[in-house]
């Protein structure tokens, strides 16, 4: 779901934010997320003044401070990522919240009805839309079988009796619940009606068409894949329609990597750069070229390799992924290696370290300490080792 909200935002004329920090309890999500608010500000402030524009303003001091009671703190978050909209007549801030891991569902589930509530005089979230994962650990009684819960029965079922609210209200305004139904089979079967439906505008018709290849090429039914692909391909190609050109031809390129077929694959994606390219579509530019680096690195072919992930971590920077790029400093850092280059693989992953701290991406950080733990080893270089391992050590 939060790859789906990350691809409206480029077809979208709304600002959208997404987080997957996990959620332990309030306090640390809200810094986490107010740490990754400081991160993508420091990053697009980086962009604007290359581009010649004004750079961000940067957030005011006291949304740093830990002390600040969460829910109030991430508010104060989202006003002032609101407050950075130019026309919010025609635009909205949408943030998303999405943890991969919840290590308290009832917590969250609190935390989020503390946040979303508001006076409906003076709404604190004026222009503002929140998305929100529910844990399906928590169970929601339904109004009626299959019926999607009213948001009432939502938040009544926030905690036991013993911790509810007596005073809660009746009813939460402006909320809605929603049950997605992801699983294959309903996937499909929602592809192929829109595909047939022919009331439809084409290009709605053939992203369904789009996705039941995805699909195809997720369950290894490649020759279906391709079949779907190339079909795809040529009537973008043939209508103009840039963005689905270069996805057609990158998921045929995916499906001759998944085959062996290199030479193919690599001719398909270098095709998919121009439509992408043409069409500003950065997001299925990076996904691109990120396949292109990870084909000639399967193949251990170290230079080709570390040129793609160079050009994707270029992307990714701008485009404010902090995951993505940490992905390809380290296969940067890989490629240096395996050429001997041993200076510019410990300086790449080095500048790893140092974002994924700034993030808090813990998994990425001990990844790369264990990459430069090795090149150290090599060296021999003992105090340099057992800087690394204290650092590993107060990652556990």
């Amino acid at each position: 779901m939060l790859k789906m909200l990350q691809s409206i935002d480029e077809s979208s004329e709304h600002v959208f934010w997404t987080f997957a920090e996990d959620f332990r309890d309030p306090s640390s999500y809200v810094q986490a997320i107010a740490r990754t608010f400081y991160e993508r500000g420091k990053q697009l402030s980086e962009k604007l003044s290359a581009e010649g524009e004004p750079p961000w303003p940067p957030l005011p001091p006291r949304l740093g401070d830990p002390s600040m009671p969460p829910v109030e703190r991430m508010r104060a978050l989202f006003l002032c990522a609101r407050d950075r909209i130019p026309d919010l007549e025609g635009a909205r801030l949408v943030v998303a919240l999405a943890p991969l891991h919840m290590a308290d569902p009832l917590a969250w589930r609190q935390f989020m009805r503390a946040l979303v509530d508001y006076e409906p005089r003076l709404p604190w979230c004026h222009h503002i839309r929140l998305i929100a994962r529910e844990s399906a650990e928590v169970v929601m009684p339904r109004s009626s079988p299959g019926a999607l819960p009213s948001s009432a029965e939502f938040f009544a079922a926030t905690a036991s009796s013993e911790h509810r609210d007596a005073a809660e209200p009746e009813y939460w305004p402006a909320t809605e619940v929603y049950a997605v139904d992801l699983s294959v089979e309903a996937m499909h079967a929602a592809t192929k009606e829109d595909m047939a439906d022919r009331s439809l505008p084409l290009a709605e018709r053939a992203n369904a068409l789009l996705i039941d290849a995805a699909m195809d090429y997720t369950n290894r039914r490649y020759e279906q894949a391709l079949a779907k692909y190339t079909l795809l391909s040529r009537f973008a190609g043939a209508v103009q329609i840039a963005p689905t050109h270069a996805l057609a031809l990158n998921g045929m390129g995916e499906v001759f990597a998944a085959t062996g077929r290199l030479d193919a694959a690599v001719e398909h994606f270098e095709m998919a750069m121009t439509p992408a390219i043409e069409s500003k579509s950065y997001p299925i530019l990076l996904n691109v070229t990120l396949n292109l680096g990870n084909l000639y690195l399967t193949h251990e072919r170290w230079t080709q390799a570390g040129e793609y992930y160079t050009s994707a971590d270029a992307l990714a920077g701008a485009l404010l992924n902090a995951g993505v790029k940490l992905l390809c400093l380290e296969n940067i850092g890989v490629c240096h290696h395996r050429l001997r280059d041993h200076a510019n693989a410990q300086r790449i992953w080095l500048e790893g370290v140092k974002l994924a701290k700034a993030t808090e991406e813990r998994e990425a950080r001990k990844r790369l300490l264990l990459r430069l733990r090795g090149i150290y080893e090599e060296g021999r270089m003992v105090d340099q080792i057992r800087a690394i391992d204290d650092e590993i050590r107060g990652l556990a």
